[in-house]
């Protein structure tokens, strides 16, 4: 897949629920690269493979899976209870 273009790929599916959960662990800790390593067995393989294909849609992450500074924005902005 060539660099995220939004609206070029249909956007990939993963849960408001998961995202948020996701984003919450990401607020915590922000790591200098975003795999599978990072949430372990929090997520199964394939919740795992939509996060990172929505991660990459929303560019929220560069080619080489490092966070990029629009997810800081994001995790930033957002108050999680």
């Amino acid at each position: 897949m060539p660099t995220n273009e939004i609206g070029k790929y249909p956007p990939p599916y993963v849960s408001h629920e998961i995202f948020d959960i996701f984003l919450g662990k990401l607020q915590q800790y922000l790591p200098t690269r975003i795999d599978r390593s990072y949430w372990g067995d929090m997520f199964s393989g394939m919740v795992g493979m939509q996060l990172m294909s929505a991660m990459r849609y929303l560019n929220l992450i560069d080619v080489n899976q490092r966070p990029t500074a629009r997810l800081r924005v994001l995790i930033d902005a957002i108050k999680f209870n």
